[in-house]
């Protein structure tokens, strides 16, 4: 990702402070204001010169298997390092922001102090989706790895019922058992004693309702 990647030419003002390599799968642009008021950072879509940015790459491979966009933008990432531009000044009011006149800190950029930000001040970091190694539980669909389709459980029990469309990225090596266990985490045999205790209470619940005098 560069100034010339498209959607990415706010970039160029931030040359002197960014790595001239940055690769992955995903590129975002984030940014957020401080409220003197709540005394926090809360995000925003733009500022100034400035606004919130997302690039996803439109080569992404898991070995020699393309990803869909929707799979691609899930890949795991990290902030992106900046420095402090050597030709660093204050910045002036009503100026565009950019490396020259933002001061660098834990990974992000601000047009204020970063110890004590005032009502209005903004600051601005990158993070990038550079995971190494992936694993993914996804379907091929001839072309690309897609969100998987669930075709349903046998029987009545179908913890996916309301998730046919799964697609789960996971840094490192992940077996498939794992990954499944976070949108499924119970199995079929999990589910038998709580059947058998619902079954028990209903028929508690009707006798009751039924045969007061005998229960």
């Amino acid at each position: 990702f560069a100034a010339d990647t498209a959607g990415l030419s706010i970039l160029y003002a931030f040359r002197r402070s960014l790595p001239k390599d940055i690769s992955g799968a995903w590129f975002r642009v984030n940014l957020e204001k401080y409220s003197g008021l709540d005394g926090e950072w809360e995000p925003t879509a733009q500022v100034a010169n400035l606004r919130a940015i997302e690039v996803i790459s439109r080569h992404v491979l898991i070995g020699d298997f393309p990803l869909a966009r929707e799979l691609a933008v899930g890949m795991p990432g990290s902030n992106v390092p900046v420095v402090q531009a050597p030709d660093y000044r204050p910045r002036l009011k009503n100026e565009a922001m950019d490396s020259r006149n933002m001061q660098a800190h834990n990974s992000r950029l601000y047009s204020g102090n970063p110890q004590w930000p005032l009502d209005g001040d903004v600051r601005v970091w990158f993070t990038v989706g550079d995971v190494k190694r992936a694993s993914l539980l996804a379907a091929w669909s001839g072309k690309e790895l897609e969100l998987w389709r669930s075709p349903g459980l046998r029987g009545d029990f179908d913890p996916l019922k309301e998730q046919r469309k799964l697609g789960i990225v996971a840094s490192g090596a992940v077996s498939a058992k794992r990954l499944l266990s976070k949108v499924a985490p119970f199995s079929e045999s999990d589910v038998w004693p709580m059947r058998c205790v619902g079954l028990a209470i209903v028929w508690l619940g009707m006798s009751l309702l039924l045969f007061p005098n005998h229960v």
